[in-house]
């Protein structure tokens, strides 16, 4: 037979930082300070681990935008909504929390980026784009 423990002792203190907070450092300032150069922008491929932290960055950077984005809502069958979900959480981090709705909105902006880079490259590019879209809606 097994006994509950109960702790009847005093309870501690609770430990509360006072200490100054520093505010996020832009990426643009830590590159300058270290003589980094640019990199182009590459169409995102896959999940690597660096692929994630540069959604994050780019999701912790809209929320402390003002901009005048206005909501919209975009039909999602319930599984593409729970992995909108996994992927929020999986860049949650303590000075960043994204919501699936503020994930989903950067997906659809990296998208939208790499489908008109697509349309400018070459003509053959559109016709393959023009293709793919086309796939898409059948």
């Amino acid at each position: 037979m097994t006994k509950k423990l109960v702790d009847i002792g005093p309870a501690m203190k609770k430990i509360r930082d006072i200490g100054q907070t520093f505010p996020r450092i832009e990426p643009v300032k830590i590159a300058a300070a270290l003589g980094a150069e640019a990199v182009p922008d590459v169409e995102v491929v896959g999940g690597s681990p660096l692929t994630l932290f540069a959604v994050r960055q780019e999701i912790a950077r809209r929320l402390q935008s003002t901009s005048d984005a206005r909501p919209v809502q975009i039909p999602l069958n319930p599984q593409e909504w729970r992995q909108l979900e996994t992927i929020a959480a999986a860049l949650a981090d303590a000075g960043c929390a994204p919501s699936a709705d503020q994930v989903a909105g950067m997906l659809l902006n990296l998208a939208l980026r790499s489908a008109l880079a697509d349309l400018t490259a070459t003509p053959i590019a559109k016709e393959q784009l023009r293709n793919r879209m086309a796939d898409a809606k059948s």
